[in-house]
């Protein structure tokens, strides 16, 4: 995953927590309230946006720790999969570069096999 993606990722979840509780507070209580409730009071608009940002920023600072985390995670992947591209491209004995395995077809396979079962982290064996 690239850290763009990641990123929008983590924006649309934010954008979703904001979109919910404006569906909340301006359409939603007003129409199941009363329904469930036998004395609803309307709130003011006021409170009705204090809600919205309140629940806005705790969403976001919520989202603080999970984006530094997958961020190293993505910068650590993207190293290692330099690393494992360059040392399939050099032999480990000699240290004599490879021009056969520049292109060798079993490395886009292998990428993508470790990326199927989530083990982008692991080395590749040729």
């Amino acid at each position: 995953m690239s850290l763009k993606i990641f990123y929008a990722a983590s924006l649309f979840v934010l954008a979703a927590v904001i979109a919910l509780s404006l569906a909340w507070e301006f359409w939603l209580e007003d129409w199941l309230l009363p329904s469930l409730v036998s004395h609803h009071e309307k709130e003011s608009w006021e409170n009705r946006w204090e809600f919205v940002v309140t629940t806005a920023s705790f969403a976001a600072i919520a989202l603080i720790v999970p984006a530094i985390l997958g961020t190293q995670i993505i910068r650590r992947d993207q190293v290692l999969r330099l690393k494992m591209i360059r040392l399939s491209q050099e032999d480990h004995l000699t240290g004599l570069f490879n021009p056969d395995t520049s292109e060798h077809p079993v490395v886009p396979g292998r990428l993508s096999e470790l990326s199927r079962h989530r083990r982008d982290h692991e080395g590749m064996r040729l």
